[in-house]
């Protein structure tokens, strides 16, 4: 009889700290539920201020601005910086279209169309990811190659060549 008082006060107490348990697990969760209710609304006030900001001009995106900007809002900030600052500075701004102008014809006239500049990129790169590394004058001189380059293929070409470097296809510096 003794051993089976012993066993029921084991079982009882092994039930009351279940029963503590399962208590602190519910307060845990609703905690977290009021947590996540927080970020629900915190949530929605960022999509609400990011629709707003979609919206607004630039002088209201400077004011209320509270949550982080995408890609898009960037560009369309920075264009319309440098559409006020060509009004502003004409002479600046047509210097350094002159400059880009002015490469380009140096390309031509020096005998490299672009189609053979960006087939000479190509092999270049080709080349360095085949050796796995490139020194740094070797860089200056594919980066001044890929300058040379229209926007578009200079992309395609920079982003092949950042591709190479983070994969280490390439070992060297950008």
């Amino acid at each position: 009889m003794l051993w089976g008082a012993c066993v029921m006060k084991i079982l009882i107490g092994l039930s009351i700290v279940q029963t503590l348990l399962l208590a602190i697990i519910g307060m845990r969760v609703l905690s977290m539920d009021a947590r996540m209710d927080t970020v629900t609304d915190t949530s929605l006030d960022v999509l609400s201020a990011t629709s707003q900001l979609k919206n607004a001009g630039p002088v209201e995106i400077a004011q209320t601005s509270t949550a982080s900007l995408t890609g898009e809002d960037v560009r369309w900030i920075i264009q319309e910086e440098l559409a006020s600052f060509a009004k502003q500075h004409p002479v600046a701004a047509g210097q350094r279209m002159a400059q880009n102008k002015t490469t380009r014809q140096k390309a031509l006239e020096n005998g490299e169309p672009l189609y053979a500049l960006k087939a000479d990129v190509q092999q270049e790169l080709d080349y360095f990811i085949g050796r796995g590394d490139i020194t740094q004058s070797e860089m200056t001189k594919l980066q001044i190659k890929i300058a040379k380059l229209p926007p578009s293929e200079r992309g395609e070409m920079l982003s092949r060549l950042t591709k190479s470097l983070s994969a280490g296809e390439i070992d060297g510096q950008f």
